[in-house]
């Protein structure tokens, strides 16, 4: 049974991939030219991946991803149209004579009109913390990415969530703080901030912190929740409010 996965695409800047010269067998499905994502994975260093609990697909390179707009799924085969993938990574597809082998190569940038390309926080912030076969990252491995990319506002960000969810709250907090620093005005670094912060019983400073996230992304439905959870907790957490002990937010 063949099920097309239809995905909405993210908007944002620039990603560099490795891409294969070399050239790739191609699938015609309904007129279009795919790529197996087996393939891609082999011959040009770009692993199709499935986010977690979300059901998107993004083609993902060393650090960056991009979501990709279909992907088809025949069985366990999964097939990449070549037109999407292209527009999606900034690539140029050359085929054959007889359009059954493509090479992917990077398109000039200049020329380019893709708009697909996402920094792997702004597609899934915990991207950083699943290697790209599905096995977690440890968090020795994400301090010593942090170490060799000090200016990489997403490691920091990743580095952040993984030490808050080891209770490293001090440390998370310097994570954050480093990766506003590099680059102001990204909406899910302040929410983390706030997530740390609450985690701490620093509820007050939290919600300056979720605000702040909020208009950096005012159409967040996730970020305007935990905004309105904070003001009417007796709204969201029954009649006994909302504890924030050293433990961290719970219902009561």
């Amino acid at each position: 049974m063949r099920v097309t996965v239809l995905l909405p695409i993210a908007l944002t800047a620039t990603l560099v991939l490795p891409a294969s010269a070399a050239p790739l067998p191609v699938t015609l499905r309904d007129g279009r030219a795919h790529v197996a994502a087996s393939a891609l994975e082999r011959e040009a260093g770009i692993v199709i991946k499935k986010l977690p609990g979300r059901g998107e697909f993004v083609a993902c390179g060393a650090e960056q991803c991009a979501l990709l707009k279909s992907v088809l799924a025949e069985g366990d085969i999964l097939l990449v149209p070549v037109a999407g993938l292209s527009e999606a990574l900034n690539l140029s597809a050359s085929f054959d004579d007889s359009r059954r082998h493509v090479a992917l190569v990077p398109a000039p940038r200049e020329s380019s009109a893709a708009t697909g390309t996402a920094r792997v926080g702004s597609v899934a912030p915990n991207l950083h913390l699943i290697k790209l076969d599905g096995t977690p990252v440890s968090l020795d491995e994400l301090r010593a990415r942090a170490a060799r990319q000090p200016a990489d506002a997403d490691m920091r960000l990743a580095l952040a969530q993984a030490l808050e969810r080891s209770g490293d709250y001090a440390a998370a907090l310097a994570e954050c703080e480093s990766a506003a620093r590099l680059r102001p005005g990204d909406a899910p670094i302040p929410f983390t901030h706030g997530l740390v912060l609450l985690r701490q019983g620093r509820t007050n400073d939290a919600l300056v912190q979720f605000t702040r996230a909020r208009d950096h992304d005012p159409g967040n439905w996730r970020i305007r929740k935990q905004i309105w959870a904070l003001e009417h907790p007796d709204k969201f957490y029954g009649a006994q409010g909302i504890d924030c002990g050293p433990g961290g937010p719970k219902r009561p």
